[in-house]
C-alpha cells in the first residue's frame, strides 16, 4: 500500500508517506512564539515526502488524517489538505485520533499488552483523557476520550501499571505519578505524536469518504454561525411570548 498521511493537531506539522515498508517523513515544529505554519507547509512537506519514495501523487492509494482533539484551527487547516487530496485522487481518507498516536508509539515501545493513559493538553484548564488497556481496533474512534479538569486527574483512581503519555501527562506528572502511573521523560518521543504511528494507523484504519470524516474537537468550537445564532434568538422571543408593549 501506498499513503500519504497529514496532521496538524497540535503545533507541529507531520507528513508521512508510506510505499510498504518504506517511510518517508517530515515534521516542522515552529519556535515560540512563533505560530504553527500548517496551511503553508502542509502540502510542501507531502510533495516532499512522495518525492523522496520516488512517488508521484497519483500512486497514493489512501489519504490519512489527524482529527484531533486539538486546535480548530489545526485541525480544519489538516483536514481540509487531506480531505481535498483524497477527493481529487479518488482514494479513501483515514481519520486517526491523537490519542491513537499517542497510543500506538506506547505500545511500539513497551508492547501490545501494555495498559495506556494519553491525556492531551485541551487548553481552558482541561485535559482530553483516554484511557485504553488494548489498542483500538478503530484509530478514528475518539468515544473513549473524555475531558477532565486541571488538577482533577486524581478522579481517575489508581493507575498502577499504566504508562501516561502526552503533553498533558506532562503538565500532570506529579498527580499522575502519585496515583502510580510511569510518566516518561519530557524528552521522550512516546509525548509527540511521531510519523510511524501516523503511518502505520493510516495503513491499519477504517477507510471513509473523504465527506464523512470530521474533527474531534474535543468540545463546541467557540464561533456559532450567525444564522444560527439569529435562529436561536428568534427562537427565543418566541419561547418569551408577547412583550408588554405588543399586547397593549
Amino acid at each position: 500500500m501506498r499513503l500519504l498521511a497529514i496532521d496538524t493537531s497540535s503545533a507541529s506539522t507531520v507528513v508521512v508517506a508510506a510505499d510498504g515498508d518504506r517511510i518517508a517523513a517530515r515534521r516542522h515544529d515552529p519556535e515560540p512564539p512563533a505560530r504553527p505554519e500548517h496551511t503553508s507547509l502542509g502540502l510542501v512537506l507531502a510533495a516532499e515526502v512522495l518525492a523522496e519514495l520516488s512517488l508521484s501523487w497519483g500512486d497514493v492509494d489512501r489519504v490519512g488524517v489527524g482529527v484531533g482533539p486539538g486546535s480548530f484551527t489545526g485541525l480544519r487547516s489538516g483536514l481540509s489538505a487531506a480531505a481535498g487530496l483524497a477527493r481529487r485522487l479518488d482514494v479513501p481518507l483515514v481519520a486517526v485520533t491523537a490519542h491513537a498516536m499517542l497510543d500506538h508509539a506506547v505500545r511500539a515501545a513497551h508492547g501490545d499488552d501494555q495498559r495506556v493513559l494519553t491525556v492531551v493538553d485541551g487548553r481552558r484548564k482541561e485535559l482530553f483523557v483516554a484511557r485504553q488497556e488494548s489498542a483500538s481496533p478503530d484509530p478514528g474512534d475518539s468515544s473513549l476520550i473524555e475531558v477532565v479538569a486541571r488538577g482533577a486527574v486524581g478522579q481517575l483512581g489508581s493507575l498502577a501499571g499504566w504508562v501516561a503519555v502526552g503533553d498533558g501527562a506532562l503538565l500532570e506528572r506529579a498527580a499522575l505519578e502519585a496515583a502510580g502511573a510511569c510518566v516518561p521523560h519530557e524528552a521522550d518521543a512516546q509525548h509527540q505524536f511521531q510519523a510511524a504511528s501516523l503511518a502505520a494507523l493510516t495503513r491499519r484504519g477504517q477507510p471513509q469518504l473523504a465527506d464523512a470524516v470530521r474533527p474531534a474537537y474535543g468540545r463546541r468550537p467557540d464561533a456559532v454561525p450567525t444564522a444560527q445564532r439569529e435562529a436561536a434568538a428568534r427562537a427565543a422571543t418566541l419561547a418569551a411570548g408577547p412583550s408588554a408593549g405588543d399586547a397593549r
